[in-house]
C-alpha cells in the first residue's frame, strides 16, 4: 500500500457549510447517496449529501488533489 506524500495534512473539518455555496454532485452518482463538492477561488467543501446541513470538510487545492490522487491509486484500500 502506498504513503501519502509527506507534504498532504488532510482537510479540515467545520461544523456547518456556508448558507451561499452551490454545491454539485458527480454525474456518476445514481443513487443520490454521494457526497457533494463546493469550490471557491481558494478551497474545495465536501459534505455528505445525505446530511447537507452536517458538517464539512474544507480543503486547499493542494490538499484537494492528493485526495484525489489517493482516491484514484489502485491500490487505495487494499
Amino acid at each position: 500500500m502506498r504513503e501519502r506524500p509527506a507534504a498532504h495534512q488532510g482537510g479540515t473539518l467545520r461544523d456547518k457549510p456556508s448558507p451561499q455555496a452551490v454545491w454539485r454532485k458527480s454525474s456518476r452518482c445514481g443513487t443520490g447517496n454521494c457526497v457533494e463538492v463546493f469550490t471557491s477561488d481558494f478551497i474545495v467543501r465536501m459534505r455528505d449529501g445525505k446530511d447537507p446541513s452536517g458538517p464539512v470538510l474544507e480543503f486547499d487545492f493542494r490538499q484537494w488533489s492528493c485526495f484525489l490522487s489517493t482516491l484514484r491509486d489502485p491500490g487505495f484500500g487494499a
